[in-house]
């Protein structure tokens, strides 16, 4: 693989919601997403089987996402966890590789916007093994500014 190359793209309704702290789904127009209120953490998580070419690199995560205001910015978190074989799932292990990064609301209310995290190395990670993504919103962080919902449309894991 190479710098850029896509291992996964999620929608919302790829989610596999947490038991608990789960973001919401709703429909933006025809498109559903995951809404992130700006009260308490929530989450999704994403399950993927690595793409046989990928050899090994870092990754990053890139949010395309809509918010309920045009000013601030959301502070999210991405977990990748590696799941192979001998892996207990509930609860999954701890997250191998864990990056920071904030969504800095669009320009006018309803428009698509873009973050992209710095890149994480998934200690071992192979093509074929499972990958666990995990994105947080975390409203009560000083440098979560955004009042109101954060909508995820998409989530897409690459190549650093």
């Amino acid at each position: 693989m190479a710098t850029g190359d896509t291992i996964a793209m999620f929608d919302a309704l790829t989610n596999r919601p947490p038991a608990s702290g789960a973001a919401t789904i709703a429909l933006e127009g025809a498109f559903p997403v995951n809404v992130f209120d700006d009260g308490t953490d929530r989450s999704v998580s994403f399950l993927v089987v690595v793409p046989g070419h990928y050899r090994g690199g870092e990754l990053t995560a890139k949010a395309t996402y809509l918010a309920a205001s045009n000013t601030g910015q959301a502070s999210l978190r991405c977990e990748l966890t590696r799941l192979s074989a001998g892996d207990a799932i509930d609860p999954p292990p701890a997250a191998d590789a864990t990056v920071d990064f904030v969504a800095v609301a669009p320009a006018t209310v309803g428009e698509l916007a873009s973050a992209t995290s710095s890149s994480a190395a998934v200690s071992g990670l192979l093509a074929g093994e499972l990958l666990l993504v995990t994105l947080v919103r975390r409203p009560g962080e000083a440098d979560d500014t955004l009042s109101g919902d954060w909508k995820l449309v998409t989530l897409q894991i690459e190549e650093a």
